[in-house]
């Protein structure tokens, strides 16, 4: 699925298309959750820097690491 925009509206469809309103979701404090936040139980928390989601930034560091050397093994030949 590709959003056209960060719009809280592109947003909003993937919330609620795609996570269940049991969720409990945490967000940094960036103003386009705040109506997503009336139909889902958001927690938001302020990013400082990063150093708040040092995990999650691992995370995804690992998955890019991971990425770029998978295709860089893959064969071109069929």
């Amino acid at each position: 699925m590709k959003i056209e925009d960060f719009s809280a509206q592109s947003l909003q469809y993937i919330f609620v298309n795609h996570i269940s309103q049991a969720t409990k979701v945490i967000t940094d404090t960036w103003r386009g959750y705040k109506s997503i936040a009336k139909a889902f139980s958001t927690k938001q928390i302020e990013v400082n820097k990063g150093l708040n989601f040092k995990a999650l930034y691992a995370l995804i560091d690992q998955v890019n690491s991971w990425i770029r050397t998978t295709y860089l093994w893959g064969s071109d030949s069929t």
